[in-house]
């Protein structure tokens, strides 16, 4: 009798806690892997997801880290949903801050800075020294975010500082972004620019996908606030073609604006118009009312000094009823 000499198939299942670790490492530089080692987890782990349910959780943290960033909100909503039923609260603080973090930004982006600042406040009443410093970054830049669009900037500011102290590698450059926006608020432009620009440089160093585009935007909102609209628009097409490159239709909603409100600046209505009302479409497409404010309030300007009257009063409309269902 012949003996069946073939080789035993020997090919084993990927380790779900490292696929996950990876996944979650490599989301500034290739979202796209990311998504797919996140994705390739939850697939593994199904038939054992009570088994795996900590690397579940975190592969659905990180598939919601990748889709806020993108402008999904609908889905980074599940996805962080179905991460906080997954685990004990003791045993994942670190995934829960992010998972907190992430509804924060959903909350606010729809004009629900109540419960934003509810969800930051149960992140932050998880941190302890088992929370990487990435975790401390993140939620004290979104608690920095709400604390801005509320208008209180001394707590804004502090709330960056600690991010800072904690950050390195790519989160730097992300602190330098948001520290650039708190500048732009304060109509600091120089102080804003020069952030920027160390955001850009971080973000090129650590080839950041995620930040560049927001880092290139942020940059031409400074500069455009310096009164050089002409040197703005450079910046703001490369952010532009990356964000579309990345498909974060977040990115090309916020430079968008910017790059309508250069338009204007520069005697271009047209040029302005064709922009502003991308960005409108994608904002509502999102919901996104935070920006779709801003979009209806620079339309109304245009629409005002063209003389088009029953437009700006439509659009200024929109921007009240928007003021109106905004929750702090």
């Amino acid at each position: 009798m012949q003996t069946d000499r073939r080789a035993p198939n020997t090919a084993l299942t990927p380790d779900p806690q490292l696929l996950t670790r990876l996944a979650w490492e490599c989301r500034w530089m290739d979202r796209a892997r990311s998504q797919t080692l996140a994705e390739q987890v939850l697939e593994i782990t199904e038939a054992q997801s009570d088994e795996h349910a900590l690397a579940r959780a975190s592969a659905l943290r990180t598939l919601a880290w990748q889709a806020k960033w993108r402008g999904d909100f609908e889905a980074t909503a599940s996805f962080c949903l179905q991460a906080k039923q997954r685990v004990d609260p003791t045993a994942a603080r670190a995934i829960l801050v992010d998972v907190y973090s992430l509804l924060g930004v959903i909350h606010y982006s729809a004009g629900r800075r109540d419960f934003a600042g509810r969800m930051v406040q149960r992140g932050m009443n998880l941190l302890d020294e088992s929370v990487p410093a990435e975790g401390h970054v993140d939620i004290h830049i979104t608690r920095s975010t709400i604390l801005r669009y509320r208008g209180r900037m001394e707590e804004a500011r502090q709330a960056l500082e600690i991010a800072w102290d904690h950050a390195s590698g790519a989160e730097k450059a992300r602190v330098e972004h948001n520290i650039a926006r708190a500048h732009i608020h304060d109509s600091a432009a120089a102080k804003a620019a020069q952030h920027a620009e160390t955001a850009l440089e971080l973000g090129r160093r650590f080839n950041s996908r995620v930040i560049l585009p927001y880092a290139l935007e942020v940059l031409g909102a400074a500069l455009i606030q310096q009164g050089a609209a002409d040197k703005a628009l450079p910046h703001l097409e490369e952010g532009l073609a990356l964000a579309r490159t990345e498909g974060d239709r977040r990115a090309c909603c916020q430079i968008l604006k910017e790059s309508g409100h250069a338009h204007h600046l520069l005697g271009n209505p047209q040029g302005a118009l064709d922009h502003l009302t991308e960005g409108q479409a994608i904002a509502k497409e999102m919901g996104y009312p935070l920006w779709l404010m801003a979009f209806s309030e620079s339309l109304g300007a245009i629409y005002e000094e063209a003389g088009e009257y029953q437009k700006a009063a439509l659009a200024y409309k929109e921007v009240v009823a928007l003021q109106n269902a905004i929750r702090d």
